[in-house]
């Protein structure tokens, strides 16, 4: 079954964890958000973990998969196919059932993404004899998971606790970032008609580790859309940005992809 395919989907109200603390060093960390169905017949589980920095998302989906051969008992496995997320991010779906030591026999899909070494899951949980009347919210619920790009600033007193403004600086071909009152980076570019190559990336080092260079990256890949501008990434840090969130490769002309390391767009994605 592809996730997409379901439609009739309910009305959802979006909802975002707001729990932060700070990390003492060489401590890792998880978190997890629940979804529960009114009646209990139904749960959706969202979670990240630390993985080994190499992983990509096939290598964590894997790594799941055996888990779940390992611990499960009567493990069967219906589908396991890669799949757009996330807003379009390259992951991997499995629906599988299987048996309890007790109860009804269960049914789950569960979704995989892995970056920058953390691993990202999302399960979605129903008695198999409910999957048919749960499915399509279950799979609506999956379709709207997103992560928010910017890194954690956890002890607070950062960038993220302040004001930030992107503006373009059209007359020096740059678009500005302030925090606050205070200048903090730019994307330098060159604009042309119908086309805007983008040079280089900066964030003052006061304000680097806080996720401000990706909010840079996406607020300028966004702006060329709405522009409709293509788009050359010669800045290596917009480059690296379009190769994790391939749904910005369209931006760029289709015989300059491979010459920047791109490959082609996705033409479909869950959850748009």
């Amino acid at each position: 079954m592809h996730l997409a395919s379901v439609i009739a989907a309910p009305a959802l109200m979006p909802v975002q964890d707001q729990l932060r603390t700070a990390v003492p060093p060489g401590w890792a960390w998880k978190e997890s958000l629940t979804v529960l169905a009114p009646d209990g017949d139904a749960n959706v589980i969202f979670s990240s973990e630390p993985v080994d920095a190499d992983w990509d998302s096939y290598r964590y989906a894997t790594v799941q998969g055996d888990v779940l051969r390992a611990e499960f008992r009567d493990f069967r496995e219906l589908a396991f196919e890669p799949m757009l997320m996330m807003g379009g991010r390259e992951g991997y779906m499995r629906r599988f059932e299987w048996q309890p030591d007790q109860g009804s026999r269960v049914a789950q899909i569960q979704l995989y993404y892995a970056e920058d070494g953390r691993g990202y899951t999302a399960t979605a949980t129903t008695p198999s004899a409910s999957f048919p009347a749960q499915s399509t919210t279950l799979v609506t619920i999956l379709e709207h998971l997103r992560f928010d790009d910017t890194e954690a600033d956890p002890g607070g007193g950062g960038a993220m606790d302040m004001a930030i403004a992107i503006t373009d600086n059209e007359a020096q071909e740059r678009y500005e970032l302030r925090v606050g009152e205070e200048p903090a980076g730019e994307v330098q570019y060159q604009l042309r008609k119908g086309l805007i190559a983008f040079l280089h990336t900066g964030v003052d080092e006061r304000f680097q580790g806080q996720g401000l260079a990706n909010r840079l990256a996406a607020f300028v890949l966004d702006d060329a859309r709405r522009r409709g501008l293509a788009v050359l990434p010669f800045c290596p840090l917009i480059n690296a940005y379009i190769q994790k969130h391939p749904e910005y490769a369209a931006l760029v002309p289709a015989d300059q992809r491979a010459a920047f390391g791109l490959g082609e767009p996705p033409s479909t994605q869950l959850g748009g």
